[in-house]
This record gives C-alpha cells, structure tokens and sequence, in this order.
C-alpha cells in the first residue's frame, strides 16, 4: 500500500471516529452538517472520502458490523463450550447460557445505543432496507455456524439452522429496537421474555 494511501484510510478512518462522536451527540438523525462540525471540516471534504451520506452509513455500518461480529463470535464459543459439553439438551442449562448471552448482546447495545439506532435504520429519515438486510444476515450466519453443529450434536435436524439462526436474531434485533424506543420495561425483563421465546422454540 502506498503511501498517500495508508493517509487516506487513515484520514478515513479519523472521520468515521467523528461521525460516531457527531451520532452520540446529536441522535440518529445526525445530519451531514452536524458530522461535518464535528469532524471540523466541510461536508465537502466528507463527500470526498464517503461520496454521499449513503457511503457514510455504509462505512459506519461495516465498522459496527466487525465490533458486533467479534463480540458475537466470543459470546457464542463461550455458549457452546457449556452447551457442546452435554450430550442432549437440558433446558435449565440452555435457559441459563441463552439468557446470559441475550443479556450481554443487550449490555453491548446499550453501551452505544445512539451508533446502534443509526446502523439499525428504524428511526425516521433513516431507513434503509439494503444496509438492515446486510446487518441482519452478517448476525444470522454467524449463529447458524454455531447452531448446526448444536443441534448435530442433539441429533435433530440441522437443515434448520440457518432458518432459527434469521429468526433469532430478527427477535433479539427488533425487540432491542422496541426496547431503546419504549423502555417501558426494565432491561432484566425483556430479556426473560426474549429468552423464553427462543428456548421453548429450541427444545420444544
């Protein structure tokens, strides 16, 4: 990589560390303008690094899409150490690594709730079904990795996998999305309700 390039990722890569600041600060429906201020530079020199507010959502998203994956993929190896430990499935010990797990993902959203409702897409202004669809399925096949061979393990059938793997994470995405806008209930319970829900779907 050549010089002037290595500047300009670095450069990159300063901005996007500035739209993140400009998001926790002014919310979700953060304008151009806004993130410009911040940065200290015009929303020229923005367009010159991401093109438009579209690429910069996109650059914000696949940075947040990493944070979350590596996030996940320790989670999950730590939920299937215990779950692979046991040779069926035992519903106590599924409740308990499944609640955890949630609880943590709901933890890892709440420390940067603004920068999530941003990528998430599901305030006003801010919708965008093609950057959703890419966060969702990121999310999706890094569970369904770690299902399959769960439900390998508990002999049932494994075709299923990536199909729970979606369905999983729609629940979780969207009631943390009900939760950050409500909070009408505390955290602890959103996560029983949640977690309720998958494990009787899982052993059932």
């Amino acid at each position: 990589m050549s010089s002037r390039a290595i500047q300009t990722k670095s450069r990159r890569e300063e901005l996007l560390n500035c739209a993140y600041d400009a998001i926790r600060i002014n919310g979700p429906g953060v304008s151009m303008d806004e993130i410009a201020q911040v940065a200290g530079v015009t929303r020229v020199i923005l367009y010159r690094y991401f093109e438009d507010r579209r690429g910069l959502k996109k650059a914000i998203t696949e940075r947040y899409q990493k944070e979350m994956a590596d996030f996940l993929n320790e989670q999950f190896q730590d939920m299937q150490r215990i779950l692979m430990s046991s040779n069926r499935i035992d519903k106590d010990i599924l409740h308990s690594v499944v609640k955890n797990t949630i609880s943590r993902v709901f933890d890892f959203i709440q420390n940067d709730p603004e920068v999530y409702s941003f990528v998430a897409s599901f305030y006003s202004g801010q919708n965008d079904s093609e950057t959703m669809t890419e966060f969702a399925e990121t999310m999706s096949l890094i569970l369904a990795n770690y299902l399959g061979e769960f439900l390998a393990l508990n002999k049932k059938d494994t075709g299923v996998a990536e199909a729970w793997a979606y369905a999983i994470v729609g629940i979780v995405h969207f009631s943390s999305v009900w939760w950050l806008n409500r909070k009408s209930v505390s955290q602890m319970r959103i996560v029983e309700y949640v977690t309720n829900l998958i494990v009787n779907g899982i052993s059932g």
